[in-house]
């Protein structure tokens, strides 16, 4: 059978393609929002690029599931939107990516650390942190000579700040079972965890506080009993503090900025989609992961995908008629290019 996932293409599937292609068959993988409909908005906008004579020197790609400017009212400026425990594991394996030809390979203590202030649309501003392997795209993005290439999640400051704090404190750690089973209340665990830590540079003690206080961290009562690490435990904490609640509406950020060279002239283009979720329940996460996999399961019913194997979502076939579905769906990126010096 041919397979549609919003997930990232692992070695086990990528080991199937040439026998998915022996069966004429499809796995399209990575086809929900990031990855996804990342791949599919850049996709069109690097042919576009080359058809007009341009050379790509650098790209880079945002995006981020956040609660909406409307429904935002904790100091951590987050809700929980899709799996938590992804949230909790995030940035663990590290990231790589390329930046002014540099193989850039950042450890998870430092991921949640380098990002960079973005504005987008008048939004509040923002920053990012590197996301996985961004080098591997290269290749399947066909951009061989390219400068910098770098694809990164988006939060708003205070989650980073905050988030990394506390990976550089353990509290996310998944190997301290000992830990939770010596501490009798959530109290005794952090101060377990900050005694161990005493040499961590905290860059924002006042916020950190105030992060902390909101998850009531410190608190007298008893660990969760299914808690075997602390990622059990502050997963519990974020998921008690953090949930959208009754007419909450999420956000989707994605931002794309490509700079080229054309005519010995220096030009940039950055394309930006916003999308809110519904006051009752339908969130823009469910949306535009969905979404994309529905137009993908129609595409291939009709006979509208020759492409066989295991594939993501970079071949003209899908992501052009998958945009024209997601522009009718009211999910539409803004452009604008303009030279730079």
């Amino acid at each position: 059978k041919n397979l549609i996932n919003a997930s990232y293409v692992d070695e086990h599937l990528r080991s199937l393609d040439s026998r998915v292609k022996e069966k004429g068959l499809l796995f399209l993988c990575e086809m929900g929002l990031d990855p996804g409909i990342d791949h599919i908005s850049a996709m069109k906008l690097f042919a576009e690029i080359e058809q007009s004579g341009g050379i790509i020197t650098s790209f880079k790609s945002h995006c981020g599931g956040l609660v909406a400017p409307e429904s935002d009212n904790n100091p951590w400026h987050y809700k929980i939107t899709w799996n938590p425990r992804n949230i909790i594991m995030a940035g663990r394996d590290g990231a790589v990516y390329k930046k002014d030809n540099a193989i850039i390979n950042v450890d998870y203590k430092h991921i949640f650390e380098h990002g960079e202030p973005i504005t987008v649309n008048g939004l509040a501003p923002m920053t990012w942190y590197p996301n996985r392997d961004s080098h591997k795209y290269i290749d399947l993005y066909n951009l061989h000579s390219i400068d910098t290439f770098l694809r990164t999640t988006l939060r708003y400051p205070s989650f980073c700040i905050g988030w990394n704090s506390f990976v550089n404190l353990g509290l996310a750690d998944v190997d301290d079972k000992k830990l939770i089973q010596d501490s009798k209340s959530f109290n005794d665990w952090f101060a377990a965890k900050k005694t161990s830590k005493q040499n961590i540079v905290v860059e924002d003690q006042t916020l950190i506080a105030e992060l902390e206080n909101f998850l009531d961290i410190k608190r007298s009562s008893p660990l969760p009993t299914n808690a075997t690490c602390s990622a059990d435990v502050i997963q519990f904490l974020f998921e008690e503090k953090l949930n959208m609640e009754p007419g909450d509406k999420d956000m989707i950020v994605m931002l794309h900025e490509i700079e080229f060279t054309r005519d010995n002239k220096k030009y940039k283009t950055t394309s930006s989609l916003i999308v809110k979720g519904s006051e009752h329940g339908r969130t823009a996460m469910a949306k535009t992961v969905g979404l994309p996999l529905g137009i993908a399961a129609e595409l291939i019913l009709n006979n509208k995908i020759k492409v066989t194997g295991v594939q993501i979502p970079v071949h003209k076939e899908i992501y052009i008629p998958a945009l024209k579905k997601l522009a009718e769906e009211g999910i539409i990126f803004h452009e604008n290019t303009e030279e730079i010096s």
